[in-house]
């Protein structure tokens, strides 16, 4: 199954000429014959990549989010604060195992990294190193396969359909709130205008007319 990916390079200093990291993803991406919907570069600033991030996650024509860059300890490195400003779940397990692979490569240095993974309106978002090496690591031991529908016992890929279940029915019972708060104001406004009739006329027809489907929307 073919993945529809966005690549974006947080850096302060690179250009698409000398994005390293972002071309090998490309290169990588491409092989695994996923394709690249949409490419860009921007700087270490939050709300420059919160804004390019928020506008991917509503694209249905994207799975699948990757960037590469501003996962460090510096100040400037601020991608994971970022990501997590816009994410509905962490994915944890993501950074754990990243670092355990970088361990085997870098040793304790892979401490320094803070790579880690999202969900955001339905789409996954991976948070990737800006060196070459971590970005290697990161899909060849990670992405090359949990973005592989067959592999197993089990892949991100898989869980694509059911992503956004919760927000789907959470949308659906806000709707359904608000049309029962507007019922009820509705009755209220009603009550207030033919309070004064009903309160003389408990047994005529206007009571009886009121009486029974205000009963039975509050009880029912």
């Amino acid at each position: 199954m073919q993945v529809n990916i966005a690549l974006l390079t947080v850096t302060d200093t690179r250009t698409l000429e000398t994005d390293k990291s972002g071309a090998i993803l490309v290169k990588k991406i491409k092989e695994q014959n996923h394709k690249l919907v949409d490419r860009k570069i921007v700087k270490d600033e939050k709300e420059k990549i919160k804004k390019i991030l928020l506008d991917w996650t509503k694209k249905d024509n994207l799975d699948v989010i990757i960037t590469t860059g501003g996962t460090g300890l510096t100040g400037r490195d601020i991608t994971p604060e970022a990501i997590r400003e816009i994410a509905d779940k962490e994915i944890p397990g993501f950074g754990e195992l990243f670092r355990e692979l970088s361990y085997k490569t870098i040793g304790t240095s892979a401490m320094q990294s803070r790579a880690c993974a999202v969900l955001s309106n339905g789409k996954y978002i991976f948070a990737l190193p800006g060196s070459s090496g971590g970005a290697t690591d990161a899909w060849d031991g990670i992405l090359k396969y949990q973005l592989d529908i067959n592999h197993k016992p089990c892949n991100f890929v898989e869980l694509f359909p059911r992503l956004k279940e919760k927000w789907f029915w959470m949308k659906i019972n806000s709707v359904k709130a608000m049309i029962i708060i507007s019922l009820l104001i509705i009755i209220l406004y009603v009550l207030g205008l033919f309070l004064p009739i009903i309160q003389n006329t408990k047994n005529s027809k206007i009571y009886n007319f009121l009486e029974k489907p205000i009963i039975t929307l509050i009880f029912s």
